[in-house]
């Protein structure tokens, strides 16, 4: 149910700054969305999705959730993924649970739920991680919501799948491989399942790893503008790498926090909202939540 509880009141610095502070203490945020004007986060931690209007106020909470992502769903409702305890949960507008989801239609649970993706038949594309470790089987994999609540793998074997999105008018879906530091992408067949996937970039073909301070630097969220150009957050690097269409580096931001979770583009695109925490080890992971100035908006065309 809502909870009418603020997290901390902070309106936003002036636009010519650049940079604006949403939440200058979150945990671990995750899996930012923009829906009618506000901007939806996830608290992994605090087991709690807020919503931010100018005002930082949690949304749901559910605890022992984990959440790791918010995906509109069901008309004006949402769906949110339970990282921790692998399911997924219906949310009403106002707040209020609805109905769990643990199980896929052949009755096999989801391991880490992570990132997600609304698509326009009313579904949602989202992954299911798998664990995070170099030496762990590769058991990643990809589900589909579609909107009558029916819930199909449409991919497997992955190694950490992480950020996903959709391209080309949704004819296509992008999936970080987030271990193996490459981003892939799968063609949509018109039931909504996926053709055998294939790798779209390499990370270390744009950013050499050998610039990084961590083991398991990799692409985690993804967001794609309307002139195609794929914002690839990298998790450990603590910056977005901005690749054209032709999958050119065209612009890099960097972000405050070593752990670059998510993005969110404004229906301006004018803006980037990131999110991610200075520290993955202690309890309870402090991070922020930021709005900074998009450095290709207004460009008219990406570079070849």
């Amino acid at each position: 149910m809502i909870v009418a509880c603020v997290v901390m009141s902070m309106g936003a610095a002036p636009a010519e700054s650049g940079k604006s502070i949403i939440n200058e203490l979150a945990f671990y945020p995750e899996g930012p969305l923009w829906r009618d004007g506000d901007l939806y986060y996830a608290e992994m931690p605090m087991h709690r999705i807020v919503r931010w209007n100018g005002t930082n106020m949690v949304f749901w909470r559910q605890p022992g959730c984990g959440p790791t992502s918010i995906a509109a769903y069901a008309g004006n409702g949402f769906v949110v993924f339970c990282h921790y305890s692998n399911k997924l949960v219906h949310v009403d507008a106002a707040g209020r649970t609805v109905r769990a989801f643990e199980a896929d239609e052949g009755g096999a649970g989801f391991t880490n739920p992570n990132d997600s993706h609304a698509d326009d038949k009313g579904g949602v594309y989202f992954t299911a991680s798998g664990q995070f470790d170099n030496m762990a089987p590769h058991t990643g994999s990809v589900y589909y919501l579609s909107a009558a609540g029916r819930i199909r793998r449409v991919a497997s074997g992955l190694w950490y799948s992480n950020g996903v999105v959709l391209a080309e008018g949704g004819r296509k879906l992008l999936v970080s491989e987030h271990l193996a530091r490459r981003v892939l992408e799968f063609e949509i067949r018109p039931d909504g399942s996926l053709a055998e996937g294939k790798p779209y970039v390499r990370l270390d073909a744009v950013a050499p790893a050998a610039d990084l301070r961590y083991d398991h630097a990799g692409p985690d969220g993804l967001e794609i503008d309307r002139k195609g150009n794929l914002y690839i957050c990298e998790y450990g690097a603590g910056r977005v790498l901005i690749l054209s269409p032709a999958k050119k580096l065209i612009g890099t931001v960097r972000f405050s926090q070593q752990f670059l979770t998510n993005i969110a583009l404004d229906d301006t695109e004018r803006w980037l909202v990131l999110t991610g925490a200075s520290n993955n080890i202690a309890f309870p992971f402090p991070g922020r939540v930021e709005r900074l100035e998009n450095p290709i908006h207004g460009i008219k065309r990406a570079s070849p």
